[in-house]
């Protein structure tokens, strides 16, 4: 067993960005999707897309149908180019996962189940994030406060099953609910969901066991609205919940420069205490030269210059604000379309002194766990097992647990 075999071995670890609906494991899926009785041309719509039709493989042999599912659902492909494409493709595993949120009890055991495969490989503290509007979208809920509740009761249950286990819960709003039918930004909208925020926070405020779990505010999916529409909603949040902003930004950018302002608002108008992704910071513009962005425009010589200059900039920005990167390698590689894990720039976050947590997304969408990858970046970039110690206690330092009493 290598050094840092041992050390994850012995060491409670923290896990401080899973999305609860992709984090269920395929096999989990797979039992609830029984259990819960969904229709057969349901389970064979969806499952068409992943080139099996389930219900039907269910019927001829039900473990085959369990093992083409797990091989179809966890998604593994960086080669196709389109970002845009890859993104979809990821998301398009999402609708199956929301028929898990049906019901309050299957909500409730989709986190149970989340919560003990994360403390099953040494996990003994997630927070885990969802979007409480989502089963009021869907038809299956119409108080989103009952979602919210669902949840706190599968993470409260948990924590009397798992001895040394916690667990806290990011309620997340999801950007491309907001915008208008031609991409425009939706006042109408986001004043719905302001309104609906101040009830939750007041709920909040009235049901002091929940309030104790939920800690974090998040806002997810494609980059099609800036972050400074929502600022409000976050500041509803923070100042009437006492919610810590944890916002998504850099990651599913149209352009370079549009991730970057993605970061700059999420700190400037969200007042981010910690930031997920920020990958437009530290990818290398070299890579775009010659290419054309999502507009058709070249990324030219002149231009990667002076995104040079900005990435400085941002990450300096981010520095002197004292905020954490959460970095989830695998994640990374699928969206981006990287290479390889050596490939990823973490490092460039580590050399401006910019604290990392790794965390793991979507561990069932994406078939890995906390120690893979840690273990998975730290073997491919050559860290040392002081600079894997650093990384796990940046996620005790910079955990929800503690932000939230500062």
């Amino acid at each position: 067993m290598g050094a840092i075999d041992k050390l994850l071995k012995e060491t409670e670890l923290s896990d401080l960005h899973a999305h609860i609906s992709g984090s269920v494991r395929p096999e989990t899926i797979y039992s609830l999707l029984i259990k819960e009785n969904v229709e057969k041309n349901t389970l064979d719509g969806l499952s068409s897309r992943f080139g099996i039709f389930l219900w039907t493989e269910m019927e001829k042999d039900g473990k085959r149908a369990l093992k083409k599912f797990k091989k179809a659902f966890v998604y593994k492909d960086i080669k196709t180019k389109d970002p845009d494409k890859r993104f979809a493709d990821i998301l398009s595993r999402f609708p199956f996962l929301h028929l898990l949120s049906r019901s309050f009890e299957a909500r409730k055991n989709v986190v149970e189940e989340v919560c003990k495969d994360s403390y099953e490989n040494g996990v003994r503290y997630i927070e885990l994030r969802a979007d409480p509007f989502s089963p009021v979208r869907s038809g299956y809920e119409k108080d989103p406060f009952n979602v919210i509740e669902s949840y706190v009761d599968g993470m409260l249950s948990s924590k009397e099953k798992l001895p040394g286990f916690d667990c806290s819960l990011t309620l997340c709003i999801t950007r491309t609910n907001y915008i208008t039918d031609k991409h425009g930004t939706s006042n109408e909208k986001i004043t719905c969901l302001e309104n609906s925020l101040r009830d939750i926070a007041k709920r909040l405020d009235e049901n002091k066991e929940i309030k104790k779990m939920v800690l974090g505010f998040d806002v997810v999916n494609a980059e099609v609205l800036e972050l400074k529409y929502l600022s409000k909603s976050f500041e509803i949040m923070k100042k009437w919940a006492g919610l810590v902003p944890v916002p998504h930004a850099g990651e599913s950018f149209k352009t370079l420069e549009e991730g970057l302002i993605a970061i700059c608002q999420a700190v400037s108008f969200l007042d981010a205490k910690r930031v997920g992704h920020a990958l437009a910071s530290v990818i290398d513009p070299e890579d775009f030269y010659n290419k054309k962005d999502y507009y058709g425009r070249l990324y030219t010589k002149e231009r990667i210059d002076l995104l040079k200059e900005e990435q400085d900039r941002v990450l300096n920005y981010i520095k002197d604000k004292s905020i954490a990167v959460e970095v989830n390698p695998t994640a990374n590689l699928m969206v981006t379309g990287m290479s390889s894990y050596k490939k990823h720039p973490i490092r460039r976050f580590l050399e401006y002194g910019i604290p990392v947590v790794i965390g793991t997304d979507d561990m069932g969408v994406f078939g890995t766990s906390l120690k893979k990858e840690i273990k998975a970046i730290a073997k491919a970039q050559d860290f040392s097992i002081e600079e894997v110690k650093t990384l796990i206690s940046n996620s005790n330092n910079y955990s929800l647990r503690r932000l939230s009493k500062k």
